[in-house]
């Protein structure tokens, strides 16, 4: 049984070493995003006033909202980032449980296997005339053929 036990918890360190990457990741790609998200909300903002109040040229405020529409594309790709990390992070914690759930199984399966049945005594006993019955006396007859 402890053998079962050590080859589980190899697999299990190693899947739990994989998640704690995987929520690590999840993190900083929710914080990249998070940043992404208020660098384009500052470059729109940005664009939107200088465009208002400034005394820039017509194709200086073309560029500045040329980088504000860059921006807002990169919020949409960090997005699907977290989101995969988000995928990735479900599917081994699946892995961990489908793990456990074997580890259970196979700990289930020992225990029947060395489960030790209880010593049999055999005892003999004579029967008694009247516990004796006959239901059915039949005569089987298979001819022989001499010869």
């Amino acid at each position: 049984m402890e053998k079962v036990k050590e080859k589980f918890a190899a697999k299990h360190a190693k899947l739990a070493a994989k998640i704690d990457k995987a929520e690590d990741k999840v993190a900083t790609e929710k914080c990249q995003a998070r940043q992404t998200q208020v660098d384009t909300g500052l470059t729109v903002a940005t664009s939107v006033i200088g465009a208002i109040f400034g005394r820039r040229s017509v194709a200086a405020g073309a560029r500045s909202a040329a980088t504000a529409a860059r921006r807002a594309s990169r919020v949409a790709s960090e997005a699907d980032d977290v989101k995969r990390a988000e995928e990735k992070l479900t599917d081994l914690q699946a892995e961990l449980e489908e793990l456990d759930t074997e580890l259970k199984f196979a700990l289930v399966e020992v225990k029947a296997e060395t489960m030790e049945l209880p010593p049999v005594d055999e005892i003999a006993i004579a029967p008694k005339k009247g516990d004796i019955e006959i239901i059915r006396f039949a005569v089987a007859w298979t001819p022989v053929a001499s010869g």
